[in-house]
């Protein structure tokens, strides 16, 4: 999908890593995330954990997208 996205728009930035590991990248950096089939396969723990890490890192008027094929078992604590 990376290989294809990228072709499709050659100037876009496309990083590929685990969930657990975006923080790494910094902050108040990113206009979109985009999580797929991967949600529902964290811990609560994880969920959180990501999701805030995401917040930091998404410009002030950034977007999270989220796919998954199934609602994740844990809860997820939305702002």
């Amino acid at each position: 999908m990376l290989t294809e996205a990228r072709k499709k728009a050659p100037k876009v930035e496309f990083i590929h890593l685990p969930a657990l590991e975006i923080g790494r990248l910094g902050s108040d950096r990113f206009d979109r995330i985009i999580a797929t089939l991967s949600f529902s396969e964290l811990s609560g723990d994880e969920l959180d954990l990501t999701l805030q890490q995401a917040e930091k890192l998404l410009k002030h008027d950034g977007l999270l997208v989220i796919a998954d094929e199934v609602r994740p078992q844990a809860s997820i604590s939305m702002r």
